[in-house]
């Protein structure tokens, strides 16, 4: 964690005071980096590598793991892009393969070669830290859904916390992320 500190210190950044703010700062330490910056900004990321690097911690966090499998990783970007492309924010020319590529040259993503081909994070913190995110999302989404009276996907707010709470909360491979949302949010 030290090396974090020193990294924002270093780019002349403020330290934040929670474990969840210093990862938030280390993993956007590339996107002000001239080198990685119009890379990120345009396509194939087109300035969206939170929303793919999100979901592929996501996607490995639920199933307890610290890498992802090439055809896997493709799936989950894959999916990711299809999200996107509904919601107009992608284009339809963009591939999972192309995205992970550019994730791994330009940002806190790491190929590995052998024995296969496959995807991990540069640190475990930074997975952990983007599974946060999407906790913080998950939350958001449901405390929305309650502010506003309405069901999600047709199940109630209620029924919806609980199956965060089993989906989440009660899994062990979720601890820190929910520690890290709790203590940025304290």
């Amino acid at each position: 964690f030290l090396s974090e500190v020193v990294s924002i210190a270093a780019a002349g950044r403020v330290i934040p005071q929670t474990k969840m703010g210093v990862l938030r700062e280390v993993v956007h330490l590339p996107e002000t980096d001239p080198i990685h910056r119009g890379a990120l900004d345009n396509a194939p990321l087109l300035g969206q590598a939170d929303s793919f690097l999100t979901a592929l911690a996501s996607w490995m966090t639920i199933r307890g793991q610290t890498q992802a499998l090439e055809p896997e990783a493709r799936r989950v970007m894959n999916e990711k892009l299809r999200q996107m492309l509904e919601d107009g924010d992608t284009d339809a020319t963009v591939t999972g393969h192309v995205v992970l590529g550019a994730l791994a040259d330009h940002h806190v993503l790491e190929r590995i070669d052998y024995p296969m081909v496959a995807y991990r994070f540069e640190h475990q913190q930074m997975q952990e830290y983007y599974a946060a995110e999407s906790v913080m999302q998950e939350l958001l989404g449901i405390v929305s859904a309650a502010g506003r009276n309405e069901s999600l996907d047709a199940i109630t707010t209620r029924d919806a916390a609980k199956c965060f709470q089993g989906d989440r909360v009660n899994q062990s491979s979720w601890s820190e992320p929910l520690s890290m949302v709790a203590g940025d949010r304290a």
